[in-house]
């Protein structure tokens, strides 16, 4: 497995950000979407932190990545309840491990 990219994710009730980094740290790229608080819903949060990650590779004129090229930290509203964190990992679609 070959990291590439860094991505981060500040997901919340309101909204979600993220933040594309190159492997050494390099700022790339941003990107936000709707909310992604895990009471909300885990596949609304799903498909805002997708939408936010696909922004950010857009916003720094990058195709998206393989799965296996990235490394995501995500912090998500909702996350301490482990029944809604259990659901939202059951649920991710496939990435690196």
């Amino acid at each position: 497995m070959d990291i590439r990219y860094i991505i981060g994710v500040d997901g919340g009730g309101t909204g979600t950000r993220v933040r594309l980094a190159a492997r050494d740290g390099a700022a790339l790229g941003i990107g936000e979407a709707g909310p992604s608080a895990l009471g909300q819903g885990v596949a609304q949060a799903w498909r805002n932190v997708s939408q936010a990650i696909g922004q950010s590779f857009e916003s720094a004129g990058l195709a998206p990545a393989a799965p296996g090229e990235c490394a995501l930290g995500l912090g998500l509203s909702g996350a301490h309840v482990a029944s809604r964190a259990q659901a939202f990992r059951d649920a991710a679609p496939p990435r690196a491990p």
